[in-house]
């Protein structure tokens, strides 16, 4: 779960005596709308739940405030008459019952004194984002009220929201449905944080998110049907602890999600069922803790992604059908704690890798059968901790034996082993059992490679030996503690970071 990172918003505090004692009605860059005879005294946990994957609305004067206390979390930041206005929503005289166009983002405060949203009933615009947040005892058991909210574009089009539409808070109870909503054609993002929604089914009509669509710990939340017409996102997609969801049904319109996808920590996720007429994202695809997945099939037109492939702590995953199409991944291919994967065949196709590729910790990957095409690796090659995998002769006609990245791989490895043998903690003995460890690999690896590091290893020994009695004729006081190279990596032999020194392994083995 994405943690909540430290802001200076706290405490907030408004100022008595808000809500129309300003000019024009709705026109500042946040409208507050609560339900009680008299205005909330502050806001923030309207603004400080918005933490990552939501996006925070700045409506701080002061940001240079000094800290009480020497404590960021005492920062007190007064809120800017500018930037909110306060409207009460059981007011019968409220000027906001007679407003066609909210001229700012608009949030709704149920604070359990608010019966409906009545009073919004001839709005018809939102220039800006909408949230709907519950408090303690929040009352609205639906959104009836908004059917008339529309926005008349530039190109034409009604019943669209230009910002995002935010719902979120637990203490929305009642609220278990988005019916009120069945109206809109185009928002500019759909965040469901925290919530006890279990449908939205009522966005039907909807066919473009112009931001994200994020869902974050819905429990109740079993289905996206609802976003069957959506065709194209403009932001990221985040998946995140909604145990009910099986599949995906309901984004099967998209084709193209230009930021992020993310799935992580969907305990009930069988599938990947409702995303198959996804073709590409410009961002990253993870799937991570995704306990219950089984198969990447329901990707059947994925062809590219554009930035990195990470695949993670899935027990159940058998294949990487979804990804049979890629030829190339632009930033990273993990492929990491897949117990359940028993080759890489789905990865055929695949002939680039931009920055690193690791292949570790898949107690069943028994072959690298699948990597034959790939041809260049960017940075990092890593296979590791693959108790079953036994040897790379699988890849002789892939990498290893491509003359171009022949060089580039000896080189990378070499320099690697360079740096593991350079650590403050090295000895000879170090220096001797990464050796050796190469040559136990060196029946799966080119000659020239095995060759060239076996040759390094014999020169780094040699060279560490006359470095100790140096250090051993020195006096103590001299001696200094032997340091790294500057911009060396961390190395293939010592890189991951699970990964043990090679005598502790050894000294696991014996016991």
């Amino acid at each position: 779960m994405p943690r909540l990172q430290l802001e200076l918003h706290r405490h907030r505090k408004l100022q008595q005596g808000w809500g129309g004692g300003f000019a024009g009605c709705a026109g500042k860059p946040l409208v507050v709308a609560y339900g009680g005879p008299s205005p909330p005294t502050n806001i923030d946990d309207l603004l400080d739940n918005m933490e990552s994957p939501l996006t925070k609305i700045d409506v701080a004067s002061n940001r240079g405030a000094s800290v009480d206390g020497g404590d960021d979390r005492n920062v007190k930041l007064a809120v800017d008459p500018a930037k909110v206005e306060l409207i009460s929503l059981s007011d019968p005289a409220s000027c906001i019952r007679n407003l066609a166009t909210v001229r700012g983002g608009l949030a709704i405060i149920d604070d359990g004194q608010l019966p409906d949203l009545s009073a919004l009933s001839r709005v018809r615009s939102i220039v800006g984002p909408l949230y709907i947040y519950g408090r303690t005892n929040a009352s609205l058991t639906s959104l009836a009220g908004l059917e008339n909210l529309q926005l008349v574009q530039a190109a034409g089009g009604a019943g669209s929201i230009v910002g995002p539409l935010y719902i979120y808070g637990r203490a929305n109870a009642s609220l278990t449905s988005l019916a009120g909503l069945e109206n809109l054609l185009q928002v500019g993002g759909l965040n469901l944080a925290h919530t006890r929604l279990q449908n939205i089914a009522a966005l039907s009509k909807l066919t473009v998110l112009q931001g994200d669509l994020v869902a974050w710990d819905n429990p109740a939340l079993a289905s996206l049907a609802g976003l069957q017409g959506v065709t194209q996102m403009y932001g990221k997609l985040w998946l995140e602890d909604n145990p009910l969801l099986q599949d995906l049904n309901g984004l099967q319109g998209v084709q193209v999600i230009e930021g992020d996808i993310t799935l992580r920590f969907l305990d009930g996720l069988t599938s990947l069922n409702g995303l198959g007429s996804l073709v590409s994202t410009n961002g990253e695809l993870l799937l991570h803790d995704l306990p219950r997945l089984a198969s990447t099939r329901g990707l059947t037109s994925f062809t590219s992604v554009g930035v990195s492939l990470v695949v993670q702590q899935i027990p159940m995953l058998a294949d990487l059908d979804g990804f049979a199409r890629l030829t190339r991944v632009p930033g990273d291919l993990q492929l990491y704690l897949l117990p359940a994967l028993p080759d890489l065949r789905a990865m055929a196709a695949l002939t680039e890798v931009g920055l690193n590729a690791v292949v570790g910790a898949n107690a069943g990957l028994t072959t690298l059968t699948g990597l034959d095409k790939l041809r260049s690796v960017g940075l990092l090659l890593s296979i590791s901790h693959n108790p079953r995998l036994t040897s790379l002769q699988q890849q002789q006609q892939g990498i290893l034996q491509a003359p171009a990245a022949d060089l580039a791989f000896i080189s990378m490895i070499c320099e690697s082993l360079f740096a593991a043998t350079h650590l403050p903690s090295s000895t000879p003995a170090v220096a001797q059992e990464a050796k050796q460890q190469l040559r136990n690999a060196a029946p799966g690896l080119l000659k020239p490679l095995a060759k060239a590091c076996t040759a390094l290893a014999d020169e780094l020994q040699q060279a560490l030996k006359q470095q100790q009695q140096q250090q051993q004729q020195q006096p103590a006081a001299q001696m200094q503690p032997q340091q790294q190279p500057e911009g060396m990596r961390s190395g293939f032999l010592s890189s991951h970071p699970r990964q043990q020194p090679v005598r502790q392994q050894q000294q696991q083995q014996q016991q």
